[in-house]
């Protein structure tokens, strides 16, 4: 009986390591180029660090670098805010997406010059 708990609890703690190994990895170089609503488009890099079940890092285009606040990482599933000084304005930008092993594929929600809502699509890659 000792004999299959100890098969058993091997086999569970050989299944979670395997599910765990799987799990996609947010930590690195993110580059994608985000196209505003009038076909702007903007290049930008990402860097992100997942330890210890806490998401971090920054957003470096055309405006600086920039923290990301708010970040989440569960299932794949990635979200942040980035926070900016605009022409005197604050500006939130979310971002929400789906990550897999080399691209996180979502979506941009920010309110434009009227304060209108705006939601573009972005897809990042992982730099190499």
């Amino acid at each position: 009986m000792k004999s299959i708990r100890l098969f058993a609890t091997i086999l569970l703690a050989l299944s979670l390591a395997a599910l765990t190994s799987f799990a996609a990895d947010p930590n690195g170089i993110w580059k994608f180029k985000a196209e505003g609503p009038k076909g702007h488009s903007v290049d930008a890099t990402l860097t992100l660090k997942w330890e210890n079940n806490h998401l971090s890092g920054s957003m470096d285009n055309r405006l600086g670098k920039a923290e990301i606040s708010n970040a989440t990482f569960a299932n794949d599933q990635i979200t942040f805010t980035v926070a900016r000084e605009f022409r005197g304005k604050k500006l939130n930008t979310h971002y929400s997406g789906k990550l897999t092993e080399n691209s996180i594929n979502g979506t941009i929600e920010t309110t434009g010059r009227e304060e209108k809502p705006i939601s573009l699509p972005w897809e990042a890659q992982r730099a190499k």
